[in-house]
């Protein structure tokens, strides 16, 4: 490799310069702080910026330099999957942050560029562990869930990231106070958003050492939260009160707006004040009256502040935050394709709807609305609302905790898990996959009685519903690769070799695994209970869509079949 010549690096310092340049602070500062990771404001970003380069020109390496320069000056005209590895010998986060958010701005606005949808998963993985800075990631990322074209399993990990990483209370400001975004994306964004919060906050609420709003509000008011709810001031609507906030700040009377402020911290969830607050300033002169808007802001971002350090505590947050992404990045690594790069773009394009296929509003099962109210799963649920077969496979799930004694971080798991059935069971709505229900023994289905119904064979598709216990295998489309592969303990030829199927991409992912068809079951006209294995189902995909895939995964073939031979498989 030959050394590279000061004007390469000066081009490439240049075009981070000009990154950090574009990075907008100004409208809510007080969001932002030197000496908060992840939540570092312009000057400080700048700063650490200049400390990583200082380090990258003192390093008589040229590995570092040779991978910025391909990131950023790219010889192609579109990105693809190998420009992952050259990522990771970028190791310094301030710097990968910004060559990240380069490649998202640029796949993001190219439409027309061949770039598989992989992509963004495999970018996304970078923040599973670790916090992006804010003000460089958060712009390229918003657009992201607000186009209608864009694929909801991309969606749902962008929202993760944000929410995992990221107060709501900033991520809902920032959103209200930006400038360049219209009405209606800022209502699909905070939908989003709080879809997500709301599955969050239930984690946070099933944690032993959160704080005791009782003990916050006799700090504050010098009584417990019941007895204050009480008081005729604050036996008022919530909108109404929300109001009184807003109209005490407008008449500068802070002393009185700082109780209604706090109580209606202690008494509701933050996204939910932020989104009444932003309605309510929307309208009349407050709509362009940034500076007093800004004020307001300021007052009750405050108030949350203050409740949050009293709530959470920074042991509690980032246990909860780590305790995620791993399970994050175990799902992660359950959709790594078997090769990376090997499969032409093109080709995972043609299988790809031109045109978004719009969310039907299908009514709710009343008994899985209790169940999705229980888990905090309805905002989620009306995201992308799933039709009744659907929703009887997520009814059927949701119901498996029901006479088992959990602990609280398996109780975490299990919501985790349903959230990624939902997601599952949506991601098939959206590409207009059926759900059908077997002649014989129903919706979910055990491997016999799949093998007995001659379902399985060769080529294949069914859904796993994946399973929680004990270890965690999320849902997912399954394809047989091997029919009648190994003999069983009585030597008969009941085990098939299936491999997991990218519903992004059509291309095999994970590691092959084998599924056991032996009649060693005591209920085979019962449905199956999904709680230490997974449950299957049937369904009927678009031809387009099959033939699509086929032509990606001959590309894997020779792959897949070495992994087979090897016999790594699980």
């Amino acid at each position: 490799m030959s050394d590279f010549l000061p004007e390469q690096l000066i081009q490439i310092k240049t075009i981070l310069i000009s990154a950090i340049n574009q990075i907008s602070g100004n409208a809510c500062q007080f969001l932002f702080d030197p000496s908060k990771p992840g939540y570092y404001d312009p000057v400080t970003i700048r700063e650490r910026f200049d400390q990583e380069w200082e380090a990258i020109e003192d390093n008589q390496e040229q590995e570092i330099k040779q991978a910025l320069f391909e990131i950023l000056l790219p010889s192609s005209p579109y990105y693809d999957l190998k420009v992952v590895e050259r990522l990771s010998r970028v190791d310094l986060p301030i710097i990968q942050d910004l060559c990240i958010a380069q490649i998202l701005k640029k796949i993001f606005s190219d439409r027309n560029s061949l770039v598989s949808p992989q992509l963004y998963v495999e970018l996304l993985n970078y923040y599973h562990q670790r916090a992006p800075e804010f003000l460089i990631l958060v712009d390229p990322l918003l657009p992201i869930i607000r186009d209608p074209l864009v694929r909801q399993e991309i969606k749902t990990r962008v929202c993760a990231v944000l929410i995992n990483h990221y107060e709501s209370e900033t991520l809902i400001i920032y959103i209200s106070c930006h400038q360049d975004l219209k009405e209606r994306g800022k209502q699909t964004l905070f939908q989003s958003l709080t879809a997500f919060q709301k599955i969050y906050r239930k984690f946070l609420e099933l944690q032993d050492e959160i704080g005791n709003k009782d003990l916050i509000s006799l700090k504050w008011f010098g009584e417990d939260f019941d007895r204050l709810k009480k008081r005729g001031r604050f036996r008022d609507s919530f909108s109404n009160l929300v109001g009184r906030f807003l109209e005490l700040l407008r008449n500068k009377n802070k002393k009185e707006a700082l109780k209604v402020g706090r109580f209606l911290v202690l008494g509701f969830n933050n996204e939910d004040i932020l989104r009444i607050l932003h309605s309510k300033m929307e309208v009349g002169e407050l709509k362009n009256n940034f500076l007093l808007k800004n004020f307001i802001y300021r007052q009750i971002y405050s108030i949350m502040q203050e409740f949050r350090k009293e709530y959470i505590s920074q042991k509690v947050d980032l246990e909860l935050t780590r305790f995620i992404s791993d399970m994050e990045t175990q799902n992660f690594e359950s959709l790594r394709l078997i090769t990376v790069g090997d499969v032409p773009a093109h080709l995972i394009l043609q299988g790809l709807a031109k045109e978004s296929f719009q969310p039907q509003n299908y009514s709710l099962n009343p008994l899985l609305t209790e169940k999705l109210k229980q888990h905090n799963l309805s905002a989620l649920f009306d995201l992308y609302p799933i039709p009744a077969q659907a929703q009887e496979i997520l009814l059927t799930l949701s119901n498996i905790a029901e006479n088992l004694e959990l602990q609280k971080e398996e109780l975490v798991k299990f919501i985790f898990y349903l959230e990624r059935v939902l997601i599952f069971l949506q991601q098939l709505e959206e590409m207009e996959i059926q759900i059908l229900q077997s002649p014989r023994y129903g919706l979910i289905l055990n491997p016999f009685q799949m093998n007995s119904l001659s379902l399985i064979s060769e080529g294949s598709y069914f859904a796993s519903t994946g399973y929680w216990m004990r270890s965690t295998v999320p849902p997912g489309l399954i394809r047989c690769i091997n029919y009648s592969a190994i003999p069983n303990c009585l030597g008969v030829l009941d085990r098939h070799i299936f491999s997991r199927i990218s519903l992004l991409t059509g291309a095999f992912r994970g590691t092959p695994f084998d599924l056991d068809s032996t009649n060693r079951y005591d209920w085979d006209e019962e449905p199956e209970t999904c709680q230490i294995r997974p449950g299957y189902f049937l369904l009927e995909i678009p031809s387009l869509l099959t033939q699509s895939w086929e032509k990606i995964q001959t590309f894997q073939k020779e792959a897949l079949q070495e992994k087979i031979n090897k016999k790594d498989w699980g």
